[in-house]
């Protein structure tokens, strides 16, 4: 959270954000992967529910076309609503879901896994319109658990078609192959991480982490994973060295995730200028996301600039209201 100090103007050299009215601050359509339910009955593939909605969310992500909320504000609104891995959503758990992740469309559905070794996965996606839960498309597809990210991405292309995103730059395509580790195991062992540490278990969540290190070294977003892992359990060494580790390993990452992991980096330092200045350029990029906004804000406090916080503060509460 952000603390909130008396308001006052800002000092003649406090960085200002951009002055833009609510009116012509760009809101992007919000879209929110809720997760897959797990219809194969097996405790071993439960890991693929947050494998595919964090690869599917990166996906629809790419090029900033469309918010796409981050897996662990969802999380948290799941736990807070007492929900699982939903493939259908009552009236009132629906509503419940559109105004507290803000959003216009949602993505939920389910997999089942059969057979071994080389397992045979079916995906099943539903695109939702949050306001009424009427079904705007729906993508069934199989494909082998070692030909993950090329399942996911052609599961995924009615929904973006769907959406009006288009397909991805040569680019886009680029970063988009770069956020996902480069192998099985890695893969496994990251997005299992993640979940660890969106469920507050950060001690679980380095021991999953660093199988995914054993298994993809050079993989920037475990590296920082890692380092947030380290950081939660007070290890400040560890934090910043993993975070390092991922600034260096990010040359391909799109150019937000870039910033994110150099934010990152310069907190576990402790270098509060810099990291102000990483992410006043996401949000300044972004002027609609609140979360970067309030991750703005909190390192200005961190920095001892209480009075560019306000300023930021004052930009959100500025943006329009998107869901009634």
């Amino acid at each position: 959270g952000v603390w909130l100090w008396p308001v006052s103007k800002p000092s003649s050299g406090a960085a200002t954000m951009p002055q833009a009215t609510s009116q012509s601050i760009p809101v992007r359509r919000g879209v929110a992967v809720l997760g897959l339910r797990n219809n194969s009955g097996r405790a071993d593939a439960a890991w693929l529910s947050t494998a595919i909605s964090e690869m599917l969310a990166t996906e629809l992500g790419a090029g900033g076309r469309i918010r796409v909320i981050p897996g662990a504000e969802v999380a948290r609104v799941k736990a807070d609503l007492g929900l699982g891995e939903p493939d259908t959503l009552s009236g009132d758990n629906l509503q419940k879901i559109r105004k507290r992740l803000d959003v216009e469309t949602l993505v939920l559905g389910s997999y089942a896994l059969v057979g071994e070794p080389d397992s045979l996965l079916r995906v099943d996606l539903r695109l939702l319109d949050a306001a009424t839960g009427r079904e705007l498309t729906t993508s069934s597809k199989s494909g082998t658990e070692t030909q993950l990210s090329d399942l996911v991405s052609r599961t995924g292309a009615p929904i973006r078609q769907h959406l009006g995103l288009g397909d991805l730059t040569s680019i886009e395509a680029v970063a988009l192959e770069a956020s996902i580790p480069s192998n099985r195991d890695a893969v496994r062992y990251y997005t299992e991480g993640i979940a660890k540490l969106r469920s507050l278990d950060a001690a679980a969540a380095v021991e999953s982490l660093s199988k995914a290190v054993s298994s993809d070294n050079k993989h920037p977003l475990i590296h920082a994973a890692l380092s947030e892992a380290y950081s939660t359990l007070g290890n400040e060494a560890r934090a910043k060295e993993e975070a390092s580790r991922a600034v260096a390993l990010s040359e391909k990452l799109g150019p937000d995730q870039k910033l994110q992991i150099k934010a990152g980096s310069h907190k576990a330092a402790k270098e509060w200028g810099k990291a102000v200045e990483a992410e006043k350029s996401l949000f300044e990029s972004f002027p609609d996301n609140i979360e970067y906004g309030l991750n703005l804000a909190n390192s200005q406090i961190s920095a001892g600039r209480t009075k560019d916080a306000l300023v930021t503060i004052e930009a959100l509460r500025r943006l329009p209201a998107r869901i009634s």
